[in-house]
């Protein structure tokens, strides 16, 4: 992925609190998938920002939506932007 593209990703990622807290919960428990209900639950997020949130971080490959009824979403463990990211959670303690 060339630079200006990842600076990009980046910012779209993390453009503000609730896709953090979105990512946290996902990293805490990388392997599981949660429907919206769960993560509103657990981030404290409105559901229209929830719903914004997770449609970004869909559509830059961060997360994945799985064809359940309803609807779950994972990290996708694949990205390598996301790796990275989980990695420096990790250093400072995020998660």
């Amino acid at each position: 992925m060339k630079n200006d593209n990842v600076i990009a990703v980046v910012e779209k990622g993390l453009g503000n609190p609730v896709k953090l807290r979105i990512l946290r919960v996902l990293a805490s428990e990388p392997g599981s998938a949660f429907t919206k209900y769960e993560l509103e639950k657990r981030t404290y997020a409105k559901p229209v920002s929830l719903r914004k949130n997770l449609r970004e971080l869909v559509s830059i490959g961060w997360v994945e939506e799985l064809p359940y009824l309803p609807r779950k979403y994972r990290l996708n463990l694949q990205n390598e932007v996301l790796k990275h990211l989980l990695d420096f959670f990790k250093a400072v303690k995020y998660i």
